[in-house]
């Protein structure tokens, strides 16, 4: 082994979490992916069966679907960097790559499935999942983060 690195391997499900790894075995990630599939299968099902148009996607130049998928990538780690950033203050250590997959959860529910939950409400549930002595810090760090956002949408459009 080089010099410098830590070998030891973390045992409990507060210490995978402060290294930002997920803290699940093996049948909980297979679980979490199959939910991934299905999802995506449901958009297959709304785009083979006519519910989504993509025949409009083809009309759009090349550079601007690329453009516009760089974008939709650097908003959603912006705002995992976010999520991680307002839970780092409130002593939750998260890694980004989960910050990241549960936005795109998130974003998944809030686009794609309809229904009374929202994408946030999918993001903390998810969250409090991972680490579950930590519920209040994420309900004020989420109310943190939709209040940061409107406040910004606010100066945005309104020019306060």
């Amino acid at each position: 082994m080089a010099a410098g690195l830590d070998t030891k391997l973390p045992q409990s499900d507060d210490e995978v979490v402060e290294r930002g790894a997920l803290p699940h075995g093996v049948k909980q990630v297979a679980l979490f992916f199959l939910k991934y599939v299905v999802g995506i299968s449901l958009i297959v099902w709304m785009v083979w069966t006519g519910k989504v148009d993509l025949s409009v996607l083809a009309k759009l130049p090349p550079d601007l679907l690329i453009e516009a998928s760089a974008l939709t990538l650097v908003f959603t780690l912006l705002g995992a960097v976010r999520v991680r950033y307002i839970l780092l203050k409130q002593s939750i250590h998260t890694g980004v790559l989960q910050c990241f997959l549960y936005n795109c959860a998130g974003i998944l529910y809030s686009a794609f499935l309809p229904g009374g939950i929202s994408g946030d409400a999918v993001r903390a549930y998810l969250f409090m999942k991972a680490v579950p002595n930590h519920r209040l810090a994420f309900i004020t760090g989420y109310f943190s983060n939709s209040y940061c956002c409107i406040i910004a949408y606010l100066k945005l459009y309104t020019r306060i």
